[in-house]
C-alpha cells in the first residue's frame, strides 16, 4: 500500500511538471542553456565595446599628444624666426642707454649721485 502511494505521488508529480512546463511556467535545461548563451554573447558585445572605447581613447589622447607637440613646434618656429629682432631690439636699447648716460655725463650729470638719490629707490621699488 506505502509502495502504491508513492507511485501515485509521483505520477501526479509528474503531471503537474509536465502541465507546467508546457504552459511555460517552468523551463528546462533547455532553457538555462539558452538563456547562458544570450547571457554570454551580451557580455562578448560588452567587452568588445569596452575595448573599442578603450582604444578610440588612446586614439584620442594620441592625437591630442600630436597636436600638443605641433603646437609646441610653431611656438618654437615663432621664437626661433624672431630670436635676431629681438637680440637687436636689446642690443638698441642697451645702445640708447649708454647713449643717454654719455649724453647725461657730458652735460654735467653725475650720475653716481642719481643712483644714490631716494627718489631713484622709490622708483626702483615700484617697478
Amino acid at each position: 500500500m506505502k509502495k502504491r502511494k508513492t507511485i501515485v505521488f509521483a505520477a501526479i508529480a509528474m503531471a503537474i511538471l509536465v502541465t507546467a512546463m508546457s504552459m511555460g511556467c517552468v523551463e528546462g535545461p533547455r532553457g538555462d542553456v539558452e538563456d547562458l548563451e544570450a547571457m554570454t554573447e551580451d557580455l562578448e558585445a560588452m567587452e568588445e565595446a569596452e575595448q573599442m572605447s578603450f582604444d578610440e581613447a588612446i586614439a584620442h589622447i594620441e592625437a591630442e599628444k600630436y597636436e600638443t607637440v605641433a603646437g609646441f613646434d610653431n611656438s618654437i618656429a615663432v621664437i626661433e624666426a624672431t630670436k635676431d629682432e629681438t637680440a637687436k631690439a636689446y642690443d638698441n636699447l642697451i645702445d640708447g642707454l649708454i647713449e643717454g648716460k654719455d649724453d647725461l655725463e657730458s652735460r654735467g650729470v653725475d650720475i653716481d649721485e642719481i643712483r644714490e638719490c631716494t627718489q631713484v629707490e622709490n622708483i626702483k621699488r615700484e617697478f
